[in-house]
């Protein structure tokens, strides 16, 4: 049996499940894909969907949970246009209600599913479905595509600081190339334009083969990152250094007895501003930079700005004037 999803062919082979009634639920998402295997917290904000927890908590524990083409679409009046046709089937794990109103819930992602119709005369929206199983692939090119991602995904978890660590853990136990491209989906920042694909594409391999883009891409961010970083820290604990060893070395000078080099430096500055003989405001321009250079480090980038501003300031010839020539015939001739 063959399904289209987003201009997409799957090969769909469907499964049953007795546990499963063949009427679920219907929990529209935005902006999120749940995934088979996959546990995770989802805030509840609709009355229809806290009706649906509701229900699910007397009745049977299982829904289905399907993408919104639009998020601006109102939940309660969605339609099966409105919604992905390739969904998770899902079960309740715990439910959460804050004194603020809102509920948390705990899911499980069970299976693929593809929702055949959609009931919307209900609280909330029900469907019939069809389980969705991973085609069985054990061809040495996907065996090659497992050990690379599963590599590679290692390697952005240990560089990544928004990776718990427990990921290399599970990276260990998920060995089939269905587990393994679920896992990386759902953790790795991707569109959820592509997480909706990736859900409705039911052959592993081909999964991988995506999302070892992504995989590289991602690696190659977080490596530049890392370099800026370091680059970044490595200037920063350089200028500290010279800092700290300046303010050493003035300790030290003090207790010698030494003059204070940039104390001296300080002090002929002082005397040229005076000299120089500044106007009212030009003079209070100066001595509210001359204090702010005493405060600043000799180390700091600020401090070689302000002093080369105050040395102009000094070399002005601020009380000097020259004779002007108004003669045009003059200015002419020299033109």
């Amino acid at each position: 049996m063959s399904a289209q999803e987003d201009n997409e062919d799957v090969e769909i082979e469907v499964v049953a499940d007795a546990d499963v009634p063949d009427l679920l639920p219907v929990m529209p998402l935005k902006n999120f894909v749940l995934y088979p295997q996959m546990v995770a917290p989802l805030v509840i904000t609709t009355e229809e969907s806290k009706k649906l927890v509701t229900e699910l908590s007397l009745r049977t524990p299982h829904f289905i949970t399907a993408l919104q083409r639009r998020e601006e679409i109102d939940e309660s009046r969605i339609s099966k246009k409105d919604l992905h046709r390739v969904g998770c089937v899902a079960r309740l794990i715990k439910t959460l209600n804050f004194p603020d109103g809102s509920t948390h819930v705990l899911v499980e992602g069970l299976s693929r599913c593809e929702l055949t119709d959609l009931i919307t005369d209900e609280p909330y929206p029900t469907a019939h479905y069809r389980m969705i199983e991973d085609l069985k692939d054990e061809s040495l090119e996907t065996e090659a595509l497992v050990r690379s991602a599963a590599e590679k995904f290692q390697q952005l978890v240990a560089m990544s600081p928004n990776m718990p660590d427990e990921l290399v853990v599970a990276i260990f136990n998920m060995g089939t190339a269905e587990q393994l491209s679920d896992l990386i989906a759902t953790n790795l920042p991707i569109p959820v334009e592509m997480r909706q694909k990736l859900l409705a594409d039911n052959k592993p391999g081909r999964r991988l083969k995506k999302l070892m883009q992504f995989l590289n891409r991602e690696y190659q961010i977080l490596k530049l990152g890392s370099k800026i970083e370091n680059k970044v820290h490595e200037t920063f604990t350089r200028t500290q250094r010279e800092i700290f060893l300046r303010e050493q070395l003035k300790t030290i000078q003090n207790e010698l007895g030494e003059d204070d080099p940039l104390a001296n430096e300080m002090l002929e500055l002082e005397k040229k501003l005076e000299e120089a003989k500044l106007p009212q405001a030009a003079r209070e321009a100066a001595d509210r930079e001359l204090q702010r250079l005493k405060a600043v480090p000799s180390a700091s980038p600020e401090h070689g700005v302000i002093r080369t501003y105050l040395d102009v300031l000094s070399e002005l010839p601020w009380d000097r004037s020259t004779e002007d020539h108004l003669d045009i015939l003059a200015a002419k001739k020299v033109l």
